[in-house]
């Protein structure tokens, strides 16, 4: 009689995860195996998909992790993953079954093919990866569904709830197409750099290792080239080059350096012989700068770089937004409202950010107010109705990223709430009738100076959250 181990200590596979949960044919899914086991000991792990054995080894040498492509059919495929307190022998290991095992079955399917988190729509973006499990370009670039060019291995990976390609060591992929839109008269269009990743501030980071991109575009004839990244624990950079000319944008976020998840929006607007450059990071805009020129570009031949980096990164979803749905050249005018919704889901009531398809003209009050660069400016006296008839829950919290005064009103035209805002990341929270409807306005009271606006929020506040949910803070 064979022992084949005897081992003292708690060992088990507590669940098996799959990233994506649901996959679509021919894609790959990272499977886990979410274990315990002894402090100081290396299982072994043994790996079967519709009873075939794929994968087997040590925990030290990724053998708690799979890579599987599905097949190109759809169907229901049953995994199981064993463990092993140490190495088995080959003569016993084919025949054992082990007491510490996990199994479930994946359901593989087209339906899954869209996913609600994902950027879209993919014929808004010249180039568009969403690391699904493969690294195809989505955009709408000549080189549509194509793969990027890979250099070094960035891997599958799942970390802090976001599942993509972890890039280490220079890995990157390189686009045969500039991405960044010229107009055919040669002039630099609206776009919007679009990142959502997760840094491994795990990692050693020295500043003598300088700036670390995340997207760099250059020209073939080398007269145009943009980089963007970082350049520090939550510092981020935006370097525009044209000709004999080159400005830096430089941006801060606390958020980002407290290692989250961060969802990054770079908007750049070209307009009378400069470029106004807007920061958004998770729904909150945080910088502004402008370049005191504007690209041009005879030859838009080029080519465009997604990581490249020394600094570790995981990256879920990359992307360069370029025009609306109707075609018409434009940073994307539904990022803030987008962030939100996927952050609030159905306590969301209300997102604007004052971006390109916001239409100050039909809704203003008195006066003109200026939408200018994910801004709305009011003169002193101009007011703007920004929310039209609005059903609010009974506990709702509005927040302003601005100066204006907010007002809400009923539909009989009474004063329901106001609130004075000074940029400082305050809200209003206020007790409303849910049968009512609302209109939200924003009103310059100072008598000689402008107010803006980057943006406006309403999100019902739950019964257990206290003092509100502070929306500008993600």
């Amino acid at each position: 009689m064979t022992d084949f181990f005897s081992e003292t200590g708690y060992y088990a596979v507590k669940t098996m995860l799959s990233y994506p949960p649901d996959p679509a044919p021919g894609e790959n899914v990272l499977l886990i195996a979410d274990s315990v086991y002894p402090e100081g000991r290396d299982p072994y792990y043994r790996w079967e998909i519709n009873g075939k054995i794929v994968h087997e080894g040590l925990f030290s040498a990724g053998g708690n992790k799979y890579s599987w492509k599905t097949t190109a059919n759809e169907g229901a495929f049953p995994v199981r993953v064993e463990m092993f307190p140490f190495e088995p022998s080959k003569a016993v290991f084919d025949n054992f079954i082990s007491p510490f095992f996990n199994e479930s079955i994946i359901f593989v399917s087209e339906s899954n093919r869209k996913r609600s988190n994902e950027f879209t729509p993919e014929s808004s973006y010249s180039t568009l990866f969403h690391f699904r499990g493969e690294i195809t370009d989505s955009g709408y670039n000549p080189l549509k569904g194509a793969a990027g060019i890979i250099t070094g291995s960035p891997a599958l990976d799942f970390r802090s709830g976001i599942y993509g390609y972890y890039f280490k060591n220079n890995d990157s992929i390189s686009i045969p197409s500039l991405s960044v839109p010229f107009s055919k008269q040669g002039e630099m269009q609206p776009f919007s750099i679009k990142f959502r990743f997760l840094p491994d501030y795990s990692a050693a980071f020295s500043e003598k290792q300088g700036t670390v991109p995340l997207f760099t575009a250059f020209s073939e004839d080398g007269i145009f080239s943009l980089v963007s990244g970082f350049s520090g624990r939550g510092e981020y950079y935006l370097e525009l080059v044209s000709g004999g000319q080159r400005f830096i944008s430089r941006a801060y976020d606390s958020i980002s350096a407290a290692g989250n998840i961060i969802n990054l929006n770079i908007s750049v607007y070209p307009d009378n012989g400069s470029s106004l450059i807007v920061w958004m990071i998770n729904g909150r805009t945080v910088q502004k700068d402008k370049a005191p020129f504007r690209p041009e570009l005879e030859n838009t031949k080029g080519s465009a770089v997604i990581g490249s980096s020394i600094y570790p990164l995981l990256i879920d979803e990359a992307g360069v937004f370029t025009r609306t749905s109707d075609g018409k050249s434009s940073v994307d005018p539904e990022a803030f409202r987008n962030y939100n919704l996927e952050k609030f889901g159905n306590d969301l009531i209300f997102a604007e950010g004052f971006d390109n398809s916001f239409n100050v003209n039909n809704i203003a009050v008195s006066g003109t107010p200026e939408l200018k660069g994910g801004s709305v400016i009011l003169d002193p006296g101009e007011m703007l109705r920004v929310g039209d008839q609005l059903q609010l829950p009974e506990n709702v919290e509005i927040a302003v990223s601005g100066n204006c005064t907010l007002i809400v009103k009923d539909s009989g035209g009474k004063t329901a709430a106001t609130g004075d805002f000074d940029n400082t990341g305050e809200s209003l929270i206020f007790e409303a009738n849910p049968e009512e409807r609302y209109n939200l306005y924003l009103e310059n009271r100072n008598s000689n100076k402008s107010c803006f606006a980057d943006d406006i929020l309403a999100a019902r506040v739950p019964s257990d959250s206290g003092n509100g949910l502070k929306l500008e803070k993600n």
